[in-house]
């Protein structure tokens, strides 16, 4: 049976009275690969925030790995733990990439990496 990664059952993300999502409905699985076309790049960015971060929807649900994280009637806008592969690439070029994930979490703001630090939270 696949794992679940995300589920949004009718979510409907209305900003500034614009529409961005109506009645999305969308399910991500563990190892697979989906594409998105978008009409626009307002719902696709909307989407892309709405996975990454619980913010407010004016209807519907949002699960991630099966626990609700975001409804219409409350929102946490707590974080997800999902990062986004931007088109303009934010990687450093000479760093390996468990290096990468190291320094773009959330906090690091030092200029030296820590090999063991950086070990045992990869292993994580």
């Amino acid at each position: 049976m696949r794992e679940e990664i995300f589920r949004l059952e009718r979510v409907t993300q209305i900003v500034g009275g614009v529409t961005l999502l109506d009645d999305l409905n969308l399910h991500i699985f563990k190892g697979e690969i989906m594409g998105l076309v978008c009409i626009n790049a307002h719902g696709k960015e909307a989407l892309v925030k709405l996975l990454c971060q619980n913010v407010p929807i004016h209807y519907g649900r949002v699960y991630f790995q099966e626990t609700l994280v975001n409804n219409y009637e409350h929102s946490s806008m707590s974080m997800n733990k999902v990062s986004v592969i931007e088109k303009q690439s934010s990687l450093v070029e000479d760093l390996t990439v468990s290096d990468n994930i190291f320094i773009m979490r959330r906090g690091f703001k030092k200029y030296l990496i820590n090999r063991k630090i950086l070990n045992e939270q990869f292993e994580k």
